[in-house]
């Protein structure tokens, strides 16, 4: 994919945040990353869930095999740009990554040409995760202005993500009201 020939206007992004705040449920998260990709002009982006041991893509639009991961693709956290960024180790935004040497020693940097990621955290503070993107190949002339774009959409993401959590834990309390030899709570 190729750089954006232009950047998009205030008019852009807002119409861009509009279309991902007017989405339902589980399509919130897929548009908020297609907002991400099509705004950054990246190869996909992706939306990732963090233990202290591994990092696992759970939602991806975009191509991102010939970068060595598919949603599900489970990695060591300590192989991921995401780690050195949660850490405080490595910038939000790294536009060529085989110049970047905090990230050298990392296999997929063979792969990744460029990368940008934010943490995803919840309503009660804590973290889900990461919201990237990535491309196979370097990309100029991001700033600020795009990581603070992919943390608004972080916001929205982990809005969908506590709502989720919320609806299943209803579904839960409500089946175990229901369950056989449980008198009702009505």
């Amino acid at each position: 994919m190729a750089a954006p020939e232009s950047r998009p206007t205030d008019q852009d992004v807002l119409d861009a945040l509009a279309a991902v705040a007017a989405a339902r449920e589980r399509d919130v998260i897929t548009r908020a990353l297609e907002a991400a990709r099509e705004r950054l002009a990246m190869d996909a982006a992706y939306v990732s869930s963090v233990t202290p041991e591994t990092q696992r893509v759970d939602e991806l639009v975009g191509v991102s095999a010939h970068m060595g991961f598919t949603v599900g693709t489970t990695l060591p956290l300590t192989e991921t740009y995401c780690d050195l960024m949660l850490r405080g180790e490595l910038p939000n935004l790294v536009p060529d990554t085989r110049v970047e040497p905090r990230v050298a020693h990392l296999s997929i940097t063979d792969r990744v040409g460029a990368y940008i990621g934010v943490p995803i955290r919840l309503a009660d503070g804590r973290l889900h995760g990461t919201l990237c993107c990535a491309s196979g190949e370097a990309r100029t002339g991001f700033g600020d202005d795009e990581v603070h774009f992919m943390e608004v959409l972080a916001g929205i993401v982990a809005t969908e993500i506590d709502r989720s959590e919320e609806s299943r834990a209803e579904a839960a309390d409500r089946l175990l009201d229901r369950s056989p030899g449980r008198p009702s709570s009505a």
